[in-house]
C-alpha cells in the first residue's frame, strides 16, 4: 500500500526561554572565568619581572632554543 500522509504546514516554534537555573550557570560560569583571568593577570604582572632580572627559561632540548645571543635585525 501506497498512502501518502498528509502533511501540515510547520508552525514556528516560540523562542525557548532560559529557566532560572540555566541563567545562573551561565553567570557562574562567566564569573568564574573573569575571576580566574584576573588572578592569572596578576600573578603574570607580579611574578613577571624584566627580561633582564628573569630571563625565560625553557625545559626544551632543542638547539633551537640554546643560549645563544640573540641577532636583531639589520646588525651584521
Amino acid at each position: 500500500m501506497n498512502i501518502r500522509r498528509q502533511t501540515t504546514p510547520a508552525t514556528p516554534r516560540k523562542p525557548h526561554a532560559a529557566s532560572g537555573l540555566e541563567r545562573e550557570v551561565i553567570t557562574a560560569v562567566v564569573v568564574l572565568y573573569l575571576v580566574l583571568s584576573g588572578a592569572m593577570l596578576i600573578v603574570h604582572f607580579a611574578l613577571g619581572g624584566d627580561d633582564e632580572t628573569h630571563p625565560t627559561v625553557t625545559s626544551s632540548t632543542s638547539p633551537s632554543h640554546a643560549d645563544a645571543p640573540v641577532r636583531q635585525e639589520g646588525a651584521q
